[in-house]
């Protein structure tokens, strides 16, 4: 891999970038700004080490060619919005994560990093949002735990790190590494329930099911009849909590109201009609788009004509959903490129994770599971307008995808 001369440096630069991996998700949720410097760190070194070992060469596969090709795409996309709508340069921000990171994927996918700094720095993840969570909720008095963010993105990402540890658990062997994951999988849990996010408790049903799909071995009679009566239990305790109770019984009002009094002045009957806007818009206007920031001109020609409910224009910031949102002002490229972006990655986790055997497929099964939960969030949130969540789904993605399309991204550890 790579020459002896520069073995002990080499070596060096693994040992930091792991334990910049291992620290991302933790400063991610709990410290200002905390990932985006591991992540400018990671970089730098990813940069150094590239430079040093420039005569070593892995040629790209066809799936590496194919990751390439979307990520530059979705940012092409989003740079002729930008152009045409002559919008600020601020809206590449996000998109632009996907091409800035590259040099971090390139330089993983030639180094040796231990699976242990991914595995580990999920669970301290899990732990943070906890410790985030409840320090908000129990000590701060805050209504709905927030983190460093609004509690949407705060509760999704709060559930991913959760299913992270969950796939985890079901995957490795030792007993007490199972523990300490399944404890990670509910302390994140409560996290995400503290944040009062509707969107993100529909990500562990979807997660159980495919968890049981792809692994029905690990599934015992006894764990299936455990783990039935463990989320008995959970959706017992839960709704005794006057937030959740609250948002339940909300939620059930709002639908009933919307469906049955056509009454949209509720927050779920505003979401619905804001998702009906868009997709009028979109339907208006399929190639281009309408350019960001320019949904306020569609609800409000859609309130004047009686189409929506005029209280949209006044206190609608967004679509509260990526694929609407990304159709809606990108058009047909925008919403094709942005469900490439999730479905792309899962095809090959999901491929690998039929061929793999051992502890490779737990990197597998965490990228299948990072990308089912972040779709999930998407439904009820811009998933990629958001900083953190954007920042989040790059470098995961990145990294497992680094060890699903070469042989030498990451070694695996054995757990024993």
């Amino acid at each position: 891999m790579f020459s002896s001369s520069h073995r002990l440096n080499v070596f060096q630069l693994e040992t930091v970038s792991g334990g910049l991996i291992f620290l991302f998700p933790a400063l991610l949720m709990v410290v200002p700004d905390g990932g985006s410097v591991v992540l400018l760190l990671l970089l730098l070194i990813s940069v150094v080490g590239l430079l040093r070992n420039k005569k070593t060469q892995l040629p790209l596969n066809r799936h590496e060619i194919w990751l390439l090709a979307v990520v530059s795409t979705y940012f092409i996309i989003n740079l002729l919005n930008v152009w045409i709508f002559d919008l600020r340069i601020s809206h590449l921000d996000n998109a632009s994560r996907f091409l800035l990171f590259l040099p971090i994927y390139f330089f993983i996918r030639k180094t040796n990093i231990p699976l242990k700094y991914v595995t580990l720095g999920v669970l301290s993840g899990a732990v943070a949002c906890f410790v985030m969570a409840s320090y908000q909720f129990f000590y701060l008095g805050v209504p709905r735990a927030h983190g460093l963010q609004n509690p949407v993105p705060f509760g999704g990402l709060s559930v991913t790190l959760g299913v992270m540890c969950l796939s985890i658990a079901l995957t490795i062997e030792n007993r007490w590494e199972k523990i300490w994951m399944y404890s990670g999988f509910l302390l994140a849990c409560i996290a995400s329930t503290l944040s009062g996010t509707r969107g993100a408790w529909l990500v562990i049903p979807v997660v159980l099911i495919t968890l049981l799909i792809l692994n029905p071995h690990k599934w015992s009679a006894k764990i299936r009849l455990a783990s039935f009566l463990t989320a008995l239990l959970i959706i017992t305790l839960t709704y005794t909590i006057p937030l959740i109770q609250l948002r339940v019984d909300t939620t059930l009002l709002n639908l009933a109201a919307y469906f049955i009094e056509a009454n949209s002045s509720t927050s779920i009957g505003l979401r619905l009609e804001t998702w009906l806007a868009a997709i009028i818009g979109f339907a208006g206007n399929p190639v281009l788009g309408i350019g960001e920031g320019n949904f306020h001109l569609i609800l409000r020609q859609l309130a004047e004509s009686g189409q929506i409910d005029p209280l949209l224009a006044t206190s609608i910031a967004h679509t509260h959903n990526e694929f609407l949102s990304a159709m809606l002002h990108r058009g047909a490229p925008g919403l094709i490129s942005t469900l490439l972006l999730f479905l792309l990655p899962l095809a090959i986790f999901y491929r690998q994770f039929k061929r793999q055997q051992g502890e490779k497929r737990v990197l597998m099964i965490l990228g299948i599971m990072l990308i089912i939960s972040s779709m999930i969030t998407a439904v009820s949130d811009v998933f990629f307008g958001h900083q953190k969540q954007t920042l989040f789904y790059a470098t995961y993605i990145y990294l497992f995808y680094a060890l699903a399309c070469t042989d030498s991204a990451i070694t695996v550890a054995k757990q024993d």
